[in-house]
């Protein structure tokens, strides 16, 4: 045994004598000539493995496959019929209930009596009594005798002894199921500072995601030998297809009326099957009546990376081949960490309600599971499958292909849990602050209180319960995405045509209205280029043209009146309900301002001469920019402004023509000098 090993486990076989009955088993002891009356049953057999120093081992199996006698021999409880065990370091474990313990005593003196065992003295036991029964946390019931405690006050107090052992090696056989769900937390939390503290950990349970989480190795019992052992995301991945295809078997063989030992016959060599995988992440299993043939995953743009961001939906699509007669197929995909937990999931029976026809041997079927990624950033793994449901609980996996490939999910620069949200966090009650709004949004609640007849103090509560519907208020991320769902909905009754999809956009206005006036008014500083050319005009126009809330415009246009200028602005491209409300608005302000309509047929009315033209949010939305700006060049005046936007944009709901290449060419052309790259230009040309 070297340095760096704890546990030698060599050829280990324990058996155990059954007997039909007692008296069969006083026959045997008293026949005077040996005759057996009793069955030998193995409940290990020639086990060997080692486990090194610091190492956090798992041990799974079915009920009744040896891993708790295993335990028992490790902790020198029950001798081994043959092999040996070898153990380097102080042990402590926490076996079955009631294991260690003496019931007619008190839990006081069981702590001495267990401390005494391991070996601490009556001193060392008394500098840890404190912690230990803080730790335990079972109040007066220390002073009562075990025997009257349920099994959750039992395992805190066998729990809190182990711990403050101070072992070398700790021992777990799912006492831990017993507890109540904030001390299994806080056990857990001991076991993981016992394990980064270099603590060999060696534990039994049925949890796998405890095994993917905590071990390093895993260890799986079948029949008393062991069955597999390897990279815990492997090892648990094969019980999981052990079970399956046990229940499998049976049920084939209910269906064919097959024999038990036929039945025996097909799961031995299943398992023989499952026992040669090799120790890959890419893990594949199933009955072989259909085979992924092909897959894709898609980010939201429909492109074919394997990076998604925060809240972006993103689909797989699947091709499947039916090799067999499937009745009620169904598909599922999963996302999870690297530890095997799963985080996500998508399952057509589920969630989808999506009833896929039965299909026959050569049918091929391609499926898309799509969803939104609701975890924070990090890399994950992607697993799909196929399978013939019959009930809830009852199906078979034809195909299941685990840890396929890796996604990565990006959009946070700091995050905290698992969990992609947008929280509402608000002050409520006295304390709590008024909303802050912009002068747009003051101008808004008055404008409403007039329209609808109601007070300024309930136009104003009105708009506060809008804002605080989703996180964020109008102008946050889920507002945003609410406004895309619902383009995504509505814009389907309409071609691609450009009267039609004019249409669409207008449907699109109330919400675009809350969303613009969320932002303030720019600020326009007196030094500004435009500024300082526009204030040497005897008087200024002004064209606004775009899908915004023309704060720049009118900003601009009260800064210069202010300086003592004749201001003209003209609004293009507004919605019906926008254009109410800037009729108003503008009046209130002072501001000489008029609006030009805009139709699907008639994208640009013709319009006045101006010396600026603010088009911003604009050019991305039509079909046709490089015709609209020549439109707006025509009644610009030259020496005259364009502030907008022509660089190119993401390819999202309502952009139209995200790649402005061919716009910034014409503006070139056009003889525009570029003040601010792409967003500021002047035209230098008569």
């Amino acid at each position: 045994m070297s340095e760096n090993t704890a546990i030698t486990v060599e050829n280990l076989t324990k058996v155990y004598r059954l007997y039909d009955s007692p008296s069969l088993r006083l026959k045997e002891a008293l026949n005077p000539f040996g005759t057996c009356y009793h069955k030998d049953f193995y409940a290990l057999s020639g086990v060997s493995f080692e486990i090194r120093k610091g190492e956090t081992v798992g041990i799974i199996g079915r009920n009744g496959t040896g891993k708790s006698t295993l335990l028992k021999i490790i902790t020198g409880v029950i001798a081994p019929t043959s092999g040996k065990v070898t153990v380097s370091g102080r042990i402590s474990a926490l076996l079955e209930l009631g294991a260690g313990f003496n019931p007619l005593i008190s839990g006081l003196e069981n702590i001495y009596f267990n401390g005494t065992l391991i070996g601490f003295s009556k001193e060392e036991i008394d500098a840890k009594l404190d912690d230990i029964l803080a730790f335990a946390d079972i109040g007066d019931f220390i002073h009562q005798p075990v025997q009257t405690y349920s099994s959750g006050m039992f395992i805190r107090l066998a729990f809190a002894v182990a711990v403050h052992a101070e072992p070398e090696i700790l021992i777990v056989d799912e006492a831990l199921s017993v507890g109540d769900l904030m001390f299994q937390a806080k056990c857990m939390d001991r076991i993981k500072s016992m394990m980064e503290a270099g603590v060999t950990t060696l534990f039994v349970t049925h949890s796998m995601e405890s095994v993917n989480t905590l071990c390093n190795r895993a260890i799986m019992l079948d029949g008393g030998k062991i069955f597999t052992e390897g990279k815990p995301q492997v090892v648990t991945l094969q019980y999981y297809q052990l079970l399956r295809e046990q229940e499998h078997a049976a049920q084939e063989s209910k269906k064919m009326g097959h024999t038990k030992e036929a039945q025996d016959e097909k799961y031995r060599k299943i398992k023989e099957e499952i026992q040669v995988k090799d120790q890959q992440e890419d893990y594949r299993y199933g009955t072989g009546g259909a085979r992924i043939t092909d897959f894709d995953l898609l980010n939201g743009a429909n492109q074919q990376v394997p990076v998604v961001r925060c809240g972006e939906k993103f689909k797989v699509r699947m091709a499947v081949e039916f090799l067999a007669e499937v009745r009620n197929p169904c598909f599922g995909l999963i996302i999870s960490n690297v530890a095997g937990q799963n985080l996500l999931s998508v399952h057509t029976y589920h969630d989808g309600n999506v009833t896929f026809p039965p299909q026959k041997p050569g049918d091929v079927l391609e499926v898309e599971l799509e969803t939104s990624m609701l975890l924070n950033p990090g890399n994950y793994l992607v697993s799909i499958g196929v399978s013939d449901v019959r009930t809830l609980g009852d199906f078979t996996s034809l195909d299941a292909r685990k840890n396929i490939c890796k996604i990565e999910v990006y959009g946070k620069e700091h995050h905290h849990g698992i969990i992609h949200h947008q929280p509402a966090v608000r002050i409520v009650g006295p304390q709590a602050p008024e909303l802050c709004l912009n002068q747009l949004q003051e101008l808004f609640c008055s404008w409403n209180a007039e329209r609808l007849g109601i007070s300024e103090a309930e136009s104003r509560e009105r708009y506060e319960k809008s804002w605080n519907v989703l996180p964020g208020g109008h102008k946050g991320a889920a507002y945003r995405e609410f406004g895309a769902t619902s383009h995504e909905i509505y814009s389907v009754f309409w071609s691609d045509s450009k009267s039609e999809m004019f249409q669409a956009c207008k449907m699109h206005e109330y919400l675009h209205l809350l969303r613009m006036i969320a932002y303030s008014k720019p600020s326009w500083p007196q030094d500004h280029v435009i500024i300082r050319e526009l204030l040497k005009l005897p008087s200024v126009s002004i064209i606004d043209y775009g899908c915004g809330m023309a704060q720049s415009s009118m900003a601009l246009a009260q800064r210069l009146k202010a300086q003592g200028k004749n201001v003209r602005l003209t609004l293009v491209d507004i919605p019906s309900i926008v254009t109410d409300f800037l009729t108003w608005t503008t009046s209130k302000l002072g501001l000489d301002a008029s609006f030009a309509g805009c139709t699907g047929d008639t994208p640009l009315p013709e319009l006045p001469g101006c010396d600026l033209v603010i088009a911003t949010e604009v050019f991305e939305h039509i079909h046709e920019p490089v015709e609209a700006f020549r439109v707006l060049d025509a009644a610009l005046a030259p020496g005259g402004f364009v502030v907008t936007d022509v660089s190119d944009h993401a390819e999202e709901f309502m952009h139209v023509t995200p790649n402005l290449a061919p716009l910034r060419d014409e503006i070139e052309k056009l003889g525009y000098d570029a003040l601010e790259e792409n967003r500021i230009f002047r035209k230098m040309r008569d």
